[in-house]
């Protein structure tokens, strides 16, 4: 039998790697059901958070997981984190998704959901 008379292979199936990196629209046809994603778990009205530490001393790229209210005000998260890492609240800034976190927000309101990372970075300067 001569090998160009087999019948060409069947296509692909898309799979997730064929849509990754296009935006939803355009990696799901209209009509597609839409995946539900879980909710993040907010129990109790407390949220569970990852913080990464910067790898200076006195933190040493230390990662661990916290409990907040999610109506904590990030300054009241930097007090607790400061408590638990035996550092001055003054030297904590965190980080959420690239910026910076004010004091008076909430983890609420700067969409802080339970397995969010927040990042410790070293803090530059100062007194």
């Amino acid at each position: 039998p001569d090998p160009s008379d087999a019948p060409p292979p069947p296509a692909p199936e898309p799979g997730p790697e064929r849509n990754a990196g296009k935006r939803k629209a355009e990696a799901e046809p209209e009509g597609a059901p839409q995946v539900q994603r879980p909710k993040p778990d907010i129990v109790d009205g407390k949220v569970t958070l990852t913080i990464e530490c910067d790898s200076a001393p006195p933190l040493n790229g230390a990662i661990f997981t916290a409990t907040f209210e999610v109506k904590s005000t990030v300054k009241a998260v930097k007090a607790e984190l400061a408590t638990r890492l035996g550092v001055k609240p003054n030297k904590v800034q965190l980080k959420h998704e690239g910026s910076f976190l004010k004091d008076l927000e909430t983890l609420e309101k700067k969409g802080v959901l339970a397995g969010s990372l927040l990042v410790l970075p070293k803090k530059r300067g100062g007194k």
